[in-house]
């Protein structure tokens, strides 16, 4: 008579893409503490969109009213990637194609925004140095800016070898460098300035550009391997936080005043 086997699958083997990993179903704190600051960045980016909106089509200013609709904009399409990067990071906590897709539409949003609030921005310098002209025009700058997203992107997510990412990323930090330069070195020259108001635009435009400049500094100390992967949600953030909720409070408060 055949002897009889009892076969037991350790559930080590049973837990795994097929079956849905623990991490999926319960997330670890580092996830609870990742999807957190995701969501609140969401709504501080709807709120303030929804802020300047208002203050939009309420303002009798139209220098103001058009600033204000730069930055509604731009939260408004900001809070829309977050919307979808929220859920894609609720559908797999952590994975090589996950983060690929969460990577693109960081791009996709950078894409979009930044050429938008390049203009904002530059209209608060031009408000501060009395209508300086730039080396570059407004909008050749933002256009400029949306070539530094997209060779930042291709860096990034291209199938290309390192060699040629990294050529790619130095391009789009050049170009990167064009555009601060051009917004910052006329507001610089023009201090010390005794208007209060103008004061307050040129430290708005330094700031904000300066926030700029953290994303390509991040991205070099990511690409040299030292970066938790946690930590780029939660970096990426702060300074969407600060730069686009940011832009879009001082601009609303700015109607006070104007």
């Amino acid at each position: 008579m055949p002897t009889k086997y009892e076969i037991r699958i350790p559930e080590s083997v049973l837990v795994g893409p097929a079956h849905g990993t623990q991490e999926e179903t319960n997330p670890e704190s580092a996830d609870l503490f990742r999807f957190s600051v995701i969501r609140v960045t969401f709504a501080q980016l709807l709120l303030t969109a929804v802020l300047a909106t208002l203050v939009s089509l309420h303002t009798s200013d139209d220098e103001v009213a058009f600033s204000c609709a730069l930055a509604a904009s731009v939260n408004f399409v900001a809070a829309l990637h977050y919307y979808f990067i929220m859920n894609a990071r609720e559908r797999t906590c952590q994975s090589p194609t996950q983060d690929k897709v969460v990577h693109s539409l960081r791009y996709s949003d950078w894409f979009v925004t930044l050429p938008i609030m390049t203009i904002d921005v530059m209209r608060l310098a031009s408000c501060a140095t009395n209508g300086t002209e730039f080396y570059i025009n407004s909008y050749w700058t933002a256009a400029l800016m949306a070539l530094v997203v997209l060779l930042g992107a291709n860096s990034k997510l291209g199938q290309f070898n390192t060699r040629f990412s990294e050529v790619l990323f130095a391009v789009s930090s050049c170009c990167f460098f064009v555009v601060a330069y051009n917004i910052t070195l006329p507001v610089a020259e023009s201090f010390p300035i005794s208007d209060s108001k103008r004061s307050a635009d040129a430290t708005a435009s330094l700031l904000f550009t300066s926030v700029w400049v953290a994303y390509p500094a991040y991205e070099i100390v990511s690409r040299s391997g030292v970066v938790i992967p946690y930590v780029d949600d939660f970096a990426f953030a702060v300074l969407d936080a600060v730069s686009k909720v940011g832009l879009a409070l001082y601009v609303s408060w700015r109607s006070t005043w104007m």
